[in-house]
């Protein structure tokens, strides 16, 4: 009867090398599921041995070394026991090739093959050449030669020697093609050196086996260079129909090893954060100190600062949505989980990750999200309206901040940026300008005016918004504009006329929201007065 053998490893060696004592035995690895979170990734793999009896040394090999050591677990079936595991790192031998870089290896030795073979044929070109031009001149020295004889070398030598010159133009040409070719493949071998040279490690398991038995090993770990990002398409029929979103993710890998044929789970936890609660301290205050610094002779002085680290941003190709098919995809086949901390979406079919290549567009979801449409307009800063989409109970639906790709009535209309991070009951989707909604901005001279009134100046200004729907349809717009704040004592603003506007005093923010019947045209007027003193200027 088989035992089942269960080992997590907690506590490991220091890194070493292979152990050139006993030459343990060796079998590689089969992945098999890949667990992708926002940063990092946990992988799964099966490996099969059999062991004599006594302590034995077995190394699963092919193991990349952006490994966490410390999230090693190996567990499996078999008469054995599990005594240890380690990892340990082989200076001797890298990764394997992957399959790509081995078809871009054959490709550049047979573009080498071509143009030795082009240069072969354009070195005997040129030896039949001047083999030709040598003859001409040795024949040359004979004398008595008849007209037709010397007709009939000149129409040889012409005829031979243009056809030479053409066939070495072709030539020329082809090898200065594939001579381009070979710097291509070389650039790109070039790109992927890391992953060629890079070296591999393995998980050392101690056993020890009473009687032979065949093992059965399922082992799984942490490696960092990999992660996953959201990316949504969004596309709208009709105002008045739900949003159609697509969930899809970019899943990339840099671990030096292919992912072939894996099942994918993509989890929104990200364990490069750590789990550790932060913990406040004191905050005190005092003034900065000077430290004196010589500089060429000179004495300077300048204040402490403290400066942060860079972060580095993160970037990766944004790959445009294709228009939604009717076939189905993997999200048709999505399992989703959710608990407390994070969410889990398991992919039905398997996928190929690269290594170091373009990350794989994965289809995890599809929704229909209820919306509700509105227009929105600020004309001080642009005079066109932009149409938007309020998703409503958008939480459910596990999204993450993201870009995504705007489609409205089947026409691509660009790209905008999905911010989840915000506490409204809805989310705000720009679907783009909507010409057929018409604003217009202007300052009415008439009824602005500059006066000088004792040591003050008073300036009046009046504006004036007029919006129009040429739509057959009617649309909700909310319009926005507004008045200065004061920061100075000195200064006073006094709003005369709002046309019905909410008003904030604190930021001066005027918002209209407006029901435009079809064809229906409105104006609104803003009107104020700002007081400053003679001899000032103000800029509003």
């Amino acid at each position: 009867m088989k035992k089942t053998i269960v080992f997590v490893a907690l506590t490991f060696f220091v890194l070493t090398a292979y152990s050139q004592s006993t030459d343990p035995q060796t079998t590689s690895p089969t992945l098999t599921h890949a667990t992708v979170f926002l940063n990092r990734a946990e992988l799964t793999a099966t490996a099969k041995a059999t062991i004599p009896s006594g302590e034995q040394r077995l190394i699963i090999d092919n193991i990349p070394l952006s490994i966490d050591r410390n999230s090693i677990q190996v567990k499996g079936s078999g008469d054995a026991v599990i005594t240890g595991v380690r990892f340990v790192q082989n200076y001797l031998q890298n990764a394997p090739r992957p399959k790509n870089i081995l078809q871009l290896d054959d490709s550049l030795r047979t573009v080498q093959d071509d143009i030795a073979a082009a240069q072969l044929s354009l070195s005997v070109l040129e030896e039949e050449r001047m083999l030709i031009i040598t003859n001409r001149q040795l024949t040359g020295t004979a004398t008595g030669v008849k007209v037709a004889d010397l007709k009939e070398m000149a129409n040889f030598y012409r005829e031979r020697l243009t056809d030479i010159g053409a066939k070495s133009i072709k030539v020329k040409e082809r090898l200065k093609d594939l001579q381009q070719r070979e710097n291509n493949f070389k650039n790109q071998l070039s790109n992927w050196q890391n992953s060629r040279n890079r070296p591999t490690g393995g998980i050392e398991v101690s056993l020890k086996a009473t009687t032979r038995t065949a093992l059965n090993l399922e082992l799984s770990y942490v490696v960092n260079g990999a992660g996953w990002r959201p990316i949504y398409d969004l596309r709208v029929k009709e105002t008045n129909a739900p949003v159609a979103l697509a969930y899809k993710a970019e899943v990339f890998q840099n671990t030096g090893q292919n992912w072939d044929n894996v099942k994918l789970t993509l989890s929104t936890s990200n364990p490069a954060l750590g789990g550790m609660m932060p913990t406040l301290g004191v905050q005190y205050v005092d003034f900065p100190k000077l430290v004196r610094m010589q500089s060429k002779g000179r004495v300077n002085f300048s204040s402490e600062v403290v400066k942060k680290e860079a972060i580095p941003a993160e970037t990766a190709p944004m790959a445009l949505g294709a228009p939604m098919a009717d076939v189905q995809t993997t999200a048709d086949y999505t399992q989703i989980t959710a608990n407390d901390l994070s969410v889990s979406f398991d992919i039905a079919l398997p996928y190929d990750i690269p290594s170091g290549g373009q990350p794989q567009l994965v289809d995890v979801a599809r929704h229909e999200v209820p919306a509700n449409y509105r227009h929105f307009a600020i004309p001080k800063l642009d005079t066109d309206a932009f149409l938007v989409a309020q998703l409503v109970d958008w939480e459910k639906y596990n999204l993450l901040n993201g870009k995504a790709n705007v489609y409205f009535q089947g026409t691509y209309v660009g790209e905008t940026q999905l911010i989840t991070q915000n506490t409204n009951d809805t989310l705000n989707v720009s679907l783009g300008r909507d010409k057929k909604v018409v604003v217009k901005r202007e300052r009415l001279n008439e009824f602005s005016s500059k006066r000088f009134i004792g040591s003050n100046i008073r300036e009046t200004v009046t504006y004036r918004i007029t919006v129009r729907n040429t739509k057959s349809d009617a649309a909700r717009l909310t319009l926005e504009d507004q008045v200065p704040v004061s920061q100075n004592s000195d200064i006073e603003v006094s709003v005369e006329e709002t046309s019905g506007a909410k008003y904030n005093s604190e930021t001066g923010k005027l918002t209209w929201d407006v029901n435009l019947k079809p064809n229906e045209s409105r104006t609104f007027d803003i009107r104020f007065e700002v007081k400053y003193p003679k001899g000032q200027a103000v800029v509003f």
